[in-house]
């Protein structure tokens, strides 16, 4: 059933944030020297050996654990610069940041938002799930 949430959230028009770049499923994009992709759709992308070279990775979901998708994602500096901003079209957000202190802002595309700090390790992978009531 998850599979068909998914499908179905996907086939729903996609809306852009506002200054947030359009992401691409499973292309690795750079932003201000720093790469990141969405990806997540699929048992071949999940299984994508690239994901484990980004030290962090939000994972968007409902409660209940299906997927969710098309959400406006902001990670900013410590100092208050902005890093990254994509809208992810795919349940993944996967960024390639030195380890240190970031703030996320993510917004989902029935307008809820949460923000939050995330510790970016020196090694592994960081993994944060964020949920929203909607889908």
């Amino acid at each position: 059933m998850k599979g068909l949430a998914l499908a179905a959230g996907l086939g729903l028009a996609l809306a852009g944030s506002a200054g947030a770049q359009q992401m691409v499923t499973d292309r690795v994009m750079t932003q201000n020297g720093h790469d990141y992709a969405c990806s997540g759709i699929g048992k071949h992308a999940q299984n994508d050996p690239r994901w484990a070279e980004f030290p962090l990775k939000l994972v968007f979901a409902r409660p209940d654990g299906a997927y969710l998708s098309d959400i406006a994602v902001e990670l900013t500096a410590a100092d208050g610069a902005s890093i990254i901003r994509a809208h992810c079209n795919a349940p993944w957000f996967l960024a390639k940041l030195d380890a240190g202190t970031y703030k996320a802002k993510v917004t989902s595309s029935g307008g809820q938002e949460q923000s939050f700090d995330v510790q970016v390790p020196s090694s592994g992978q960081k993994q944060v799930v964020v949920t929203f009531n909607e889908g």
